[in-house]
């Protein structure tokens, strides 16, 4: 009989989360219910930023365009 070690078989793709912190195909969460909504509201957020983020680095790209041209 073999002995899978616990380490290993967490580490297996299936139990690790996704690149959205989803596990396993169910689209799940390993977050308290009563977390649900502030962990969406920090999501949303997260997101916005980022969308921020990049206008902010295509504007500054814009800008160093425009002085290397002058």
């Amino acid at each position: 009989m073999t002995h899978t070690p616990l380490l290993s078989s967490f580490q297996s793709t299936a139990e690790r989360p996704n690149a959205q912190g989803r596990f396993r195909g169910f689209g799940s969460k390993y977050v308290p219910q009563m977390r649900m909504n502030t962990l969406a509201e920090l999501e949303t957020a997260y997101q916005q930023l980022r969308k921020m983020r990049c206008v902010f680095l295509l504007s500054l790209c814009f800008l160093k365009m425009i002085i290397k041209d002058s």
